[in-house]
């Protein structure tokens, strides 16, 4: 669950850097204030979906649920 903005290193800093070490990581993008072109982008090159928040754990639940069981690769 990767959160879009943070202190030193963006979302999508650590996005690329995460798939950099393991192209088959499973991220889930996550944020309160971000544009839908930044998520957009993110999800076109491998994320697995986009958590607005605030969360609900449910939500949260489903979301990883779902990545794991599809693996959520997109192209």
């Amino acid at each position: 669950l990767l959160d879009m903005i943070m202190p030193k290193a963006g979302g999508h800093q650590t996005f690329y850097r995460i798939k950099s070490i393991d192209p088959e990581a499973k991220v889930i993008l996550s944020s309160g204030f971000v544009s839908e072109d930044e998520v957009h982008d993110l999800l076109k090159q491998g994320a697995c979906g986009f958590l607005p928040k605030p969360h609900r754990i449910n939500m949260v639940a489903h979301a990883i649920r779902n990545a794991l069981d599809t693996g959520c690769i997109r192209s």
